[in-house]
């Protein structure tokens, strides 16, 4: 999905709820990363940036970093097996971190992975929260 539509998603007004992005992303307390880039672009270390996130949540006096990761990049290059087994290599919680972290699959994508592999998935997660496109 591109940056532009996730962020137009995020900053649409539902009542009364509305984020303002810009602000956000000025004071650092949103960051918004290309999944293809956070996956496959090897000048980004995930890792070390999650850890400057959330030693930089600490310095704010924020509990924790939430990170919602967008897992059709990997369908996006016919990667499935590999998405397995990218999620296995991460821990199912973060006990040790101050981090909470959501892997989101669209329903039609999760549905195209062998049946092993969703139960396999599902299995690893903590929790698991499913939403479904009303259109």
């Amino acid at each position: 999905m591109r940056l532009d539509v996730v962020k137009k998603n995020l900053s649409k007004r539902n009542g009364d709820s509305h984020i303002d992005i810009q602000k956000r992303e000025k004071e650092g307390s949103l960051v918004i990363i290309d999944g293809i880039k956070a996956h496959f672009n090897t000048e980004l270390d995930v890792v070390s940036f999650i850890t400057r996130l959330v030693k930089y949540a600490e310095n704010i006096g924020k509990n924790s970093v939430s990170i919602f990761v967008d897992m059709s990049s990997f369908y996006h290059f016919g990667r499935m097996d590999e998405l397995v087994e990218h999620e296995l290599s991460l821990p199912s919680t973060y006990y040790n971190r101050r981090m909470k972290r959501f892997c989101v699959y669209h329903e039609k994508d999760f549905g195209r992975l062998r049946e092993e592999h969703k139960q396999t998935l599902l299995k690893h997660h903590d929790r698991e929260v499913t939403i479904l496109d009303a259109n």
